[in-house]
């Protein structure tokens, strides 16, 4: 491919996606180019599905420092284009959009996958709150379970304000540590609008609270954090996509 197509995905790519290169590959006899087949077709998705899990999967031991397009970038454009064709990159490989709703463990990997491709510079931190909610959760420690979710939260909301900035010179936050007056920024900068403000707030104060909540059982008030969490961090983490997508400018 490198002699052939002069190492250009974009020459190679569509001809994987449509057999002409398997049926090249496997099929030739010598006689010259064999016409596609479905086979052909078939080996050929295959094909591109494991080269991006690859890619992806690499990507993230990458440094941004690399020339651009960076490797972050670039893998952001095809996790779009998965999107964009009803696929998704979940959990190191390629599968149907719909399989994130089957349950919450395949919810919960779209999320960080989500994350993941935007690409905040704290994701470390992120994955960490996020993974000590669930190790606490499965050993019975409710509080901490609790706890943790609302630092995963609040976690990428810090790391989405600093995209932000680095990515869209959107002005600076200029209260860092302080988390209330954090979600009401993300008015001012034009991500959520009034309403929408109120409603991160209010679950955040929901989250923020310690201790099991009155009428519930502990073990389901971390439950309940949980799911909470994901869902509203989900919710951000759409919405700060398509903001990206428009520019960092406030929806019209």
């Amino acid at each position: 491919m490198e002699q052939e197509y002069l190492g250009k995905p974009s020459l190679f790519l569509p001809l994987i996606l449509d057999g002409t290169i398997p049926a090249n590959v496997f099929r030739n006899e010598g006689l010259g180019q064999p016409v596609p087949n479905e086979k052909d077709k078939l080996t050929g998705q295959i094909m591109l599905v494991v080269m991006i899990e690859v890619v992806i999967s690499q990507e993230q031991t990458i440094s941004d420092f690399a020339a651009p397009p960076t490797p972050r970038a670039l893998s952001t454009e095809v996790i779009a284009s998965l999107r964009e064709d009803g696929l998704d990159f979940i959990g190191g490989k390629v599968v149907p959009a719909e399989m994130k709703s089957v349950n919450l463990k395949k919810e919960d990997e779209y999320l960080i996958g989500l994350i993941r491709a935007i690409g905040p510079l704290n994701m470390d931190v992120i994955q960490h709150h996020h993974d000590e909610s669930d190790n606490a959760f499965a050993t019975g420690g409710w509080g901490s379970a609790s706890s943790q979710a609302r630092n995963f939260l609040v976690a990428t909301l810090r790391g989405l304000r600093e995209e932000a900035t680095s990515r869209g010179n959107v002005t600076p936050y200029k209260q860092p540590g302080k988390d209330g007056p954090l979600i009401e920024d993300f008015k001012t900068i034009g991500l959520f609008t009034d309403e929408e403000k109120n409603a991160v707030v209010h679950v955040w104060v929901l989250l923020s609270h310690s201790g099991p909540h009155v009428g519930i059982k502990e073990e389901d008030s971390a439950r309940f954090s949980r799911l909470l969490a994901i869902g509203l961090t989900e919710w951000i983490a759409l919405k700060f996509i398509g903001w990206k997508k428009n520019g960092f400018k406030p929806f019209s």
